[in-house]
């Protein structure tokens, strides 16, 4: 079986030692995206968020009456953590062809078909059967696989109900920083008002300057500038990744000051290119902001 961290090793496409929290953005690909998370991801759009919309929607047709599909997902549910390709599969079949892309498109894919879990948390998140609606509720809280639970959460996320802010802020207690993380993206796609307590909870008290930055650049497009003061304190961060995220989502929200911030930080910045480069491109961006 190929090794967990060989699956991974495509994705730093922006920042090549990133620890796994990182898979979120592209393993959950597949999930139907809001103009919230859209803004607040590669694209680096400062839009403001547009405003939830109502929860409680039409999903389409129950599967109630549909015991085949609930019974043959549930079972799949039940095997999921002992479903894995053959050893072959990886040398003899087409899967060998999706182990070498490098797309956010295609590294969704290569997840898909190497953990069953992933296509299974995805499709929970379109039925309004309750026990498929329980399942999904069980693999955001309890997943032991953190990479499922992640998608789990995020899929969660797009339904849009009030009730499960409390899963959101239960993740954002988690050790893990994979699960922080994605408990951000789910808030970010759920988009209700509770949402920005989270984020401004988050920016004070989490102890990883990556979840930080991230809760801090969405708390900013909502509307509190307490998020871009974070992004500052952070561009001078001793920590080098720290530094280059801030500089990066500076680039996406900050103002003409932070053009100068910008350029102060290149020539501060001597040992770390990835810095480097996200300095220089956030100041092209803010480059139009700048004073005469």
């Amino acid at each position: 079986m190929i090794p967990r961290r060989a699956v991974r090793a495509a994705l730093w496409l922006r920042f090549p030692a990133v620890a796994a929290w990182g898979l979120l953005a592209c393993a959950c690909h597949g999930v139907a995206q809001s103009p919230a998370s859209a803004g607040a991801g590669a694209q680096g759009s400062n839009t403001p968020v547009s405003a939830p919309k109502k929860a409680g929607g039409s999903r389409g047709p129950s599967m109630e009456h549909d015991p085949q599909i609930v019974t043959t997902l549930l079972q799949l549910l039940e095997s999921k953590d002992k479903t894995r390709p053959a050893e072959s599969d990886f040398t003899d079949t087409t899967l060998k062809d999706i182990l070498t892309l490098g797309t956010p498109a295609g590294f969704h894919l290569r997840n898909r078909y190497i953990h069953l879990g992933v296509s299974l948390a995805q499709a929970l998140s379109v039925t309004d059967d309750p026990r498929l609606k329980s399942q999904l509720i069980e693999l955001a809280r309890w997943e032991r696989s953190e990479e499922i639970r992640a998608i789990a959460l995020i899929a969660l996320a797009t339904r849009k109900e009030p009730e499960h802010g409390g899963i959101f802020r239960e993740a954002l207690d988690n050790p893990s920083a994979e699960v922080r993380f994605a408990a951000l993206e789910a808030l970010e796609l759920w988009n209700l008002p509770p949402a920005k307590d989270l984020f401004l909870r988050t920016v004070r008290q989490d102890f990883s300057p990556v979840i930080r930055i991230y809760a801090g650049q969405a708390l900013f497009r909502r509307g509190d500038p307490k998020g871009l003061a974070v992004l500052r304190a952070e561009l001078d961060s001793g920590d080098w990744l720290a530094r280059g995220m801030a500089a990066r989502y500076l680039g996406d929200l900050g103002t003409g000051e932070d053009y100068d911030r910008l350029l102060n930080r290149m020539t501060l910045e001597q040992n770390n290119d990835f810095v480097l480069a996200e300095c220089a491109i956030g100041a092209l961006k803010l480059f139009p902001k700048k004073k005469p």
